[in-house]
């Protein structure tokens, strides 16, 4: 886990630079059970996870995207596929961000390109 100060709604911010993982980051077997992190070992049904909501217009403003909200999902929104989405949140560096993309992931597309990717 990199240097990292969070806080959001509670307005306590702590610094998360002293916790690491306690083992090897490749060996995914040391969180997942088999090989339940596999593509094919997804459930049926599974979605994607929202980053972002948009109207999918560059100039929007926040007034545009708080209104986009009463209508999602928005095919435009950010979305990341749900695997790409769970190692994200933790390996998030430029070379695991390529291998999840390289291995058939989204990251941050928009939602109509991601429903593609993982609908059957």
């Amino acid at each position: 886990v990199r240097n990292r100060t969070s806080g959001g709604l509670t307005g306590f911010y702590y610094n998360w630079s002293e916790v690491t993982f306690p083992g090897n980051l490749m060996d995914c077997t040391k969180c997942h059970l088999g090989s339940s992190y596999m593509p094919n070992a997804l459930p049926a049904g599974v979605l994607v996870s929202t980053e972002r909501t948009t109207t999918g217009d560059s100039a929007e403003t926040l007034a545009d995207i708080v209104a986009a909200r009463d209508g999602v999902p928005n095919d435009t929104d950010w979305v990341n596929t749900p695997i790409a989405s769970t190692c994200y949140y933790c390996h998030d560096s430029v070379p695991a961000r390529a291998h999840m993309i390289l291995g058939g992931g989204k990251i941050r597309a928009e939602r109509w390109s991601a429903i593609l990717e993982i609908t059957p």
